[in-house]
C-alpha cells in the first residue's frame, strides 16, 4: 500500500484539474490558450533534462554501493601495516600490537555503528582521531613502513 501512497493522494487533484478542463471546454467554451503543439518542444525538452538529471543521480548511488567495500579493504590495509611496521620496528618489544589492533576493530564497529545511525559523527570522527593518535605514537617508538623486514 505504501508504493502506492503517491498515486492515491495525487489522484484527487489529477480529477480535479481534467473535471476542470471540461467545464471550461464544454460549458464556456474555452480550448486554452496554446495548443499542445506549441509547447511540444519545451516538454520534450524538459523530459530530456529530466531524463539527464536521474542518470546523474543513479550514478551516484551506483558509486555509492562501493563505499563499503572500500571502507573494509582500507582497515583491512590498516591491519597488515599496523602487523609489519610493528614487526619492523626498532624495538619490537615496545609496542602491543594487540591493543593497536583492538583500536582498529573499534574503529571499525563504530563506522559501522555510524552507518547504522547508532553513533553520531562527533563519535566517527573522535574514533578516527584517537586511532591516528594512536598510529602517531606508533611511529614515535621506531615503527614505520621503510624496512624490508629482519633477514
Amino acid at each position: 500500500m505504501a508504493k502506492w501512497k503517491l498515486f492515491f493522494t495525487t489522484l484527487p487533484y489529477v480529477f480535479m484539474i481534467l473535471l476542470a478542463k471540461l467545464l471550461l471546454g464544454k460549458v464556456l467554451g474555452f480550448e486554452g490558450f496554446l495548443e499542445l503543439g506549441e509547447v511540444s518542444l519545451v516538454l520534450t525538452g524538459g523530459i530530456f533534462l529530466i531524463g539527464f538529471m536521474l542518470a546523474g543521480t543513479m550514478a551516484d548511488y551506483k558509486e555509492s554501493e562501493k563505499i563499503p567495500g572500500e571502507i573494509a579493504v582500507a582497515l583491512e590495509t590498516a591491519e597488515d601495516t599496523i602487523i609489519q611496521v610493528s614487526m619492523n620496528a626498532k624495538d619490537p618489544s615496545k609496542i602491543d600490537t594487540k591493543v593497536i589492533l583492538n583500536q582498529l576493530l573499534e574503529l571499525g564497529q563504530t563506522i559501522v555503528s555510524w552507518f547504522y545511525k547508532k553513533k553520531n559523527d562527533k563519535e566517527l570522527f573522535s574514533s578516527l582521531s584517537s586511532f591516528v593518535n594512536l598510529i602517531s605514537e606508533l611511529e614515535k617508538l621506531g615503527a614505520n613502513g621503510g624496512g624490508c623486514g629482519k633477514i
